[in-house]
């Protein structure tokens, strides 16, 4: 085999990166670990600081997609922020805003860099990490229950405006004229779009004709490229109008599977793809090169932690909020991954910045997803508790069923405790007082934080069959005196639930409707036969 022509095939390049792409997830899932930075380590070492493998055009394209999916999907999750309060959400996001970018301006400024690059770490520092600060917060209940409100809108906030922010400093170099013709382009294309787009999606998903096999996906993905491709005619760079897409179109998605679709594409091979692709091109050798190359990175992180710990803390005084809420508002906005990278790709790739200062912000991001979560979770930990109910009754899953059932059990007065992946499905139930715990009910210390060892009943409406499957072992191993009762949907699932003694009883709506329309049709034929 000749290992230099192998190294040089784009097919085991590719395939490469898929496997990694697969085993990083698998393997960190029990630690509660965000995949992204290890997909840029990886990446890292299979580039040429590592084993030297090669990049080719069409697997740049692919990352280039990747990116792209990533700020369209994180533009769609707006909507599942649930409540928003104006007056402290925009407070909160100018104080931080501005501390922060200052501290990037500044410290640009003091390592010597251009004025244009000093401008752009700051714009760096003024983002965040959606994919990672949304599910950080969310499994830690004091945390939500108390800060979800500001939190949530604000990061969008920032981070829309850090990339609205880079295309503006990209234009800089250009004469005084061009760069206000960008932003009235700019803002043309915003208007036009939040104008017309709701109209054609709600043509669309609305209509009545029969629509090809996977036309609703094939049609977001078109609106998502053709944006970006507006914007890139007008000089405005695809991550701004990707994450505009993405807001059009998150409000205007009928329903959880075409998003879970876009979210399966994107996560499932795009992003990951992506982040390998980042780490394949960094050259972190540069760092070495001199003593300020390896200074940089270590002030970079220092400032992002002092520059969001004094935006939270200045908020708190503020608003007269605890000193404590105010320095977990600055420490859940730590992680830099998204955006942050994004943003500094993009500079980089636009000459604005060198490649020590791309490799020294991947730094600050691998530092700040991957310690930021332990942090947390220690300096609350205190606040943290479990459900401390019993003879209770869980529900994992709230949909169209067990919405309805929970009101019966509540007004019967039975304790329940709601497990969910959505965070605005459980908003609703939240606010009538019940309890409720997010994330997947297939997690042992999802279930154990929901009471699973002293529960009298457990009610499973999971749609997907393995974390069905998963959901009721799971149950059974930590209280084998509880009650299952599952919602199936397949013979496959029913035979295996209950060959396993897994579940005590169950409903499949599908074989129950099937009996009864039979049963109709039955009766009228035979009344018509008398």
């Amino acid at each position: 085999m000749d290992i230099s022509n192998a190294l040089t095939n784009p097919i085991i390049t590719f395939s490469i990166i898929l496997v990694i792409a697969l085993m990083i997830p698998e393997f960190l899932k029990r630690f509660k670990i965000t995949s992204v930075p290890f997909y840029i380590i990886a990446g890292i070492l299979l580039g040429p600081f590592g084993i030297g493998l090669h990049l080719g055009e069409g697997l740049i394209f692919l990352g280039e997609v990747g990116l792209l999916f990533l700020i369209f999907i994180a533009g769609m999750e707006i909507y599942e922020m649930g409540d928003i309060h104006i007056g402290k959400i925009v407070l909160f996001t100018i104080i931080s805003a501005l501390v922060c970018f200052s501290g990037g301006f500044l410290l640009g400024l003091g390592m010597g860099y251009s004025i244009i690059t000093a401008l752009l770490i700051g714009t760096v520092l003024i983002s965040s990490s959606i994919g990672e600060i949304i599910p950080m917060v969310n499994s830690t209940p004091s945390v939500k229950r108390r800060l979800s409100h500001i939190i949530f809108p604000a990061i969008v906030i920032l981070d829309a405006a850090s990339l609205i922010l880079l295309g503006v400093i990209i234009k800089t170099e250009q004469p005084v004229i061009q760069v206000v013709i960008f932003i009235l382009e700019l803002i043309l294309l915003v208007i036009v779009s939040f104008t017309l787009l709701p109209k054609l999606l709600s043509i669309f998903f609305t209509r009545t004709s029969r629509k090809p096999k996977e036309g609703d996906l094939k049609f977001i993905i078109t609106i998502l490229m053709f944006i970006v491709a507006a914007g890139y005619a007008i000089g405005v760079h695809g991550i701004v109008t990707a994450f505009i897409a993405g807001v059009i179109v998150g409000r205007h998605i009928p329903n959880q599977t075409i998003y879970d679709k876009v979210h399966a594409i994107g996560y499932g091979m795009l992003i990951p793809v992506f982040f390998i692709v980042l780490g394949m091109e960094l050259d972190i050798g540069v760092l070495f090169e001199g003593k300020g190359n390896l200074l940089f990175p270590v002030l970079l992180v220092l400032t992002l932690l002092v520059t969001k710990l004094t935006g939270g803390l200045i908020f708190a005084l503020i608003k007269r909020m605890p000193l404590r809420d105010g320095f977990i508002l600055g420490m859940v906005l730590w992680p830099q991954l998204s955006a942050t990278i994004a943003a500094t790709a993009v500079g980089y790739e636009t000459g604005i910045i060198k490649q020590e200062v791309l490799v020294s912000v991947v730094i600050m991001a691998l530092f700040s997803a991957l310690g930021t979560p332990f942090i947390l979770r220690r300096f609350v930990r205190k606040d943290v508790e479990r459900i401390l109910a019993r003879d209770h009754i869980i529900i994992c899953g709230y949909g169209r069923t067990t919405s309805k059932l929970a009101h019966i059990l509540e007004g019967m007065r039975f304790p329940l405790v709601v497990i969910d992946r959505n965070h605005t499905r459980l908003k609703d139930i939240e606010e009538r007082g019940v309890p409720t715990i997010f994330g997947n009910a297939a997690s042992r210390s999802v279930l154990k934080d929901a009471g699973i060892g002293k529960a009298r009943m457990a009610i499973l409406s999971i749609a997907d069959e393995h974390d069905l499957f998963v959901t009721a072992r799971n149950i059974r191993k930590l209280n084998p005196k509880c009650h299952i009762i599952a919602k199936v949907h397949t013979e496959r699932s029913h035979d295996l639930l209950t060959g396993q003694g897994l579940i005590d009883d169950y409903v499949w709506p599908e074989k129950r409707s099937a009996s009864e329309i039979s049963q109709k049709v039955i009766h009228m034929i035979s009344g018509q036969t008398i």
